[in-house]
C-alpha cells in the first residue's frame, strides 16, 4: 500500500513537474513519505523511501529517464529525506507499541477484575444452594433425627430447590462460557411463538407454583424464524429472575407482539423492581445484583443471546412498581394457514 501511494504521488507530480520544479518535487515525496511513516511500520516507510529516491532521481533530475550522481545540494537533501524518514518511523513504531501495551494492560485489568467479582458473587451463589443440600441431608441421615414423612417430603424439596438453583447457575456458566468463545452461532428455523413462551414457563420449578404467571398473546401468532433454543433460554433466564425476585403471592405477566418485523417479548412483574441506577450488560457489569443478591449472569446471557439475532434487551422499573424486562428480536414472519381440507 505505501509503495502504491508513492507511484500514485509520483505520477501527479509528474504532470506538475513543469511548473514546480525537481526539488518541490522531492519535497512533496518527503512530505508524503512522511505521512505514511505515521500510520506504517519502520519497514514499509523505507522501502518506499527508496523507491521514492529513486523515482526523484530517474523521472525528476535533468536529465530526465536516467540515473546520474547527485550533486551536493541534492545529496544534503536526500539525507534530511532518510533521517526524518526514519525518526518518524522509528517514533512512530515506538508511540504505537506503547499504546498496544497499555491498551493490553487495560485490558488484563479489566479482565482481571470482572473475573475476581465474577468469583465473589458465584462463590455467594454456589454457597447458598451446597449449604442447604449439605444441610439437610444431614438431618435426613442423623439416626438420632425423628423427621416424619410431611417434614421428609420437604426436605426433599428444598434439596431439589437447591439443587435446580445449582443447575441453572452452572448452565448460566457454560452459556457465558460460549458466548464468550464466539462458538455458538444462532440456527434459525421456523419456530410457534406461543410454543416458546410455555416451554419456558413449563421449566420453571414446581416451588415457584406460588407465583401467578399471566400470559397474553395475539390471538393469530405468526410462525418466526429463529433459533427456538436460544431464544427459550434467554426467556426461561428473564421469567426465572421474575420469580426468584419477587414475594409470594406475585403476578409475572408475559407478553408478546409484533411490530415491524420486530418480535417483542415482555416480561413485567410487580415486585421491588431493579434498585441499580446503571443498568449495563457488557461484561464487565453483569455481576451487579439487586437487593435479593440474585446474580446478573443471567440478564447478560439473555443479551448476548439477543445480540446473535440482531436483537437488544431493554430494562427498566414500572411507574407503579415492579421490573419490565423487553426481549427485541428481528425476525422473519409467515402467517398461519388453514388447510381448506380440514
Amino acid at each position: 500500500m505505501s509503495v502504491s501511494i508513492i507511484i500514485i504521488v509520483s505520477i501527479i507530480c509528474y504532470f506538475l513537474s513543469g511548473w514546480v520544479g525537481y526539488k518541490s518535487i522531492a519535497l512533496i515525496l518527503l512530505f508524503t513519505v512522511s505521512i505514511l511513516s505515521m500510520v506504517f511500520t519502520v519497514w514499509p516507510v523505507l522501502v518506499s523511501a527508496v523507491i521514492s529516491v529513486f523515482i526523484w532521481d530517474f523521472f525528476f533530475i535533468p536529465p530526465f529517464l536516467s540515473f546520474h550522481p547527485i550533486t551536493t545540494e541534492d545529496g544534503l537533501m536526500l539525507s534530511m529525506y532518510f533521517l526524518v524518514v526514519l525518526l518518524n518511523g522509528i517514533f512512530t513504531s515506538q508511540i504505537r507499541r506503547i499504546e498496544k501495551q497499555a491498551m493490553l494492560k487495560e485490558e488484563k485489568l479489566k479482565r482481571l477484575g470482572f473475573y475476581n467479582t465474577l468469583f465473589r458473587s458465584i462463590s455467594h451463589e454456589l454457597r447458598t444452594p451446597i449449604t442447604t443440600i449439605i444441610g439437610v441431608s444431614e438431618n435426613i441421615l442423623n439416626p438420632d433425627t425423628n423427621i416424619t414423612d410431611t417434614e421428609r417430603i420437604e426436605l426433599n424439596r428444598e434439596v431439589l430447590t437447591a439443587g435446580e438453583r445449582l443447575n441453572q447457575l452452572v448452565e448460566n456458566l457454560l452459556n457465558m462460557s460460549r458466548i464468550e468463545s464466539g462458538f455458538l452461532r444462532a440456527n434459525k428455523t421456523w419456530c410457534d411463538v406461543t410454543e416458546l413462551v410455555y416451554t419456558a414457563i413449563n421449566r420453571i420449578p414446581e416451588n415457584f407454583s406460588h407465583r401467578n404467571i399471566n400470559v397474553v398473546l395475539p390471538k393469530k401468532m405468526l410462525l418466526v424464524k429463529l433459533d427456538f433454543g436460544l431464544i427459550e433460554q434467554a426467556l426461561y433466564n428473564v421469567i426465572h429472575n421474575a420469580v426468584l425476585h419477587t414475594p409470594d403471592k406475585s403476578m409475572v405477566e408475559v407478553t408478546a407482539d409484533f411490530s415491524n418485523k420486530l418480535l417483542k417479548i415482555t416480561v413485567e412483574d410487580d415486585g421491588p423492581g431493579f434498585n441499580f441506577t446503571n443498568i449495563d450488560l457488557q461484561k464487565n457489569d453483569i455481576v451487579q445484583k439487586n437487593k435479593n443478591e440474585g446474580l446478573g449472569l443471567g440478564l447478560s446471557i439473555v443479551n448476548g443471546f439477543l445480540t446473535m439475532h440482531g436483537g437488544t434487551l431493554n430494562l427498566s422499573n414500572n411507574a407503579n412498581g415492579g421490573a419490565s424486562v423487553q426481549l427485541n428480536i428481528p425476525v422473519e414472519t409467515t402467517e398461519w394457514r388453514e388447510n381448506d381440507d380440514e
